[in-house]
């Protein structure tokens, strides 16, 4: 983007063993006991040393609906439900998406929609999303701005047309210095799955913001192209 806004201040499930167990002939009372005692101590402990049995695993809480949680990464081409339109909602027709960096080290949603109401003098966020980088929120977690729960048009773009009916994108950070992380893309690529599929949006209508105005945006090192070329 042109514009530069400044810095900002699992528990893994394991499987259940399951022992066989055989009777013990009555004449062997001992070794019955004996044998009972492992069953107990094993169910508890499970096998290798982990929970299994009768032991119920720990359970991650669950996140708030539309949040990311770090420790339960979203599957590849997998949908979060912050990013479907809200019921009631009129979806525009989205004919673009535009790829844009922060042109910042560190930064979230929040942090561009206070430079961009105060700053810019704008109503709140430019862009539909931003994608982290670690530095201010999650490491490829996804947020949904304002503009993309009321769908109402971008500020990003610097052109009618693409402010219009182009969907921002923006991944914190500098990619003049840097490039993104491999969470960030793995998070570009599923949103960019999702928006196309929903909209009908082609391969050769998602582009960057160096595509339509003189700018450097989203920086030299941002790996393009992304999406297989159209066939």
């Amino acid at each position: 983007m042109t514009e530069q806004p400044g810095p900002v201040p699992m528990v893994d499930d394991v499987p259940s063993c399951h022992l066989t167990s055989r009777r013990i002939p009555p004449r062997a009372p001992g070794l019955r006991m004996a044998v009972a005692l492992v069953v107990s101590v094993a169910s508890l402990a499970g096998c290798n040393g982990k929970t299994g049995g009768g032991v119920k695993p720990p359970e991650l809480p669950v996140p708030p609906r539309g949040k990311t949680d770090p420790r339960r990464p979203a599957a590849p081409g997998s949908v979060e439900p912050a990013w479907k339109i809200p019921p009631g909602v009129a979806a525009r027709k989205w004919r673009y998406v535009v790829i844009h960096h922060s042109g910042t080290d560190e930064g979230s949603a929040a942090a561009f929609d206070r430079y961009h109401r105060k700053v810019k003098g704008w109503k709140g966020l430019a862009y539909h999303f931003v994608i982290g980088n670690g530095r201010g929120t999650v490491d490829g977690a996804v947020e949904v701005g304002s503009r993309w729960k009321g769908q109402r048009v971008g500020a990003h773009a610097g052109v009618p047309k693409y402010n219009n009916f182009g969907i921002g994108i923006c991944l914190v950070g500098n990619f003049e210095k840097s490039v993104p992380t491999k969470k960030q893309m793995e998070a570009l690529r599923r949103l960019l799955r999702y928006v196309m599929s929903r909209f009908d949006i082609r391969s050769s209508d998602v582009i960057r913001h160096c595509d339509i105005v003189p700018t450097k945006c989203p920086g030299k090192r941002f790996p393009w192209p992304i999406l297989p070329p159209p066939k």
